[in-house]
């Protein structure tokens, strides 16, 4: 699950894709209310908690499933692109 702000979530399903969503995250209450914009009817709460210093443990029931999710805080100086910056052409072995 990546938290692109405020009010938008992405999940990415164990084949890569992604599906993204409109959140509503109340702090107090240690809830994540997730919707779809196709689907107005549609709608997925989870609590939070944090289960140590950049591990956040979500629980609830999303698509008639329970789910259970650990996520852990990424190092944004890994990722690719803030690592070795944009480039408009790709070299080897970057391109595909």
């Amino acid at each position: 699950m990546l938290f692109d702000g405020p009010t938008r979530a992405t999940f990415q399903h164990p084949d890569d894709s992604l599906e993204g969503f409109g959140a509503a995250i109340d702090t107090k209450a240690g809830i994540i209310t997730l919707k779809k914009a196709t689907n107005p009817n549609w709608k997925a709460t989870l609590q939070f908690r944090r289960a140590g210093a950049g591990q956040l443990i979500l629980d609830g029931e999303m698509d008639g499933a329970l789910r259970h999710l650990q996520l852990h805080l990424l190092d944004r100086s890994k990722l690719m692109l803030i690592s070795r910056g944009f480039h408009w052409i790709q070299e080897r072995p970057f391109y595909r």
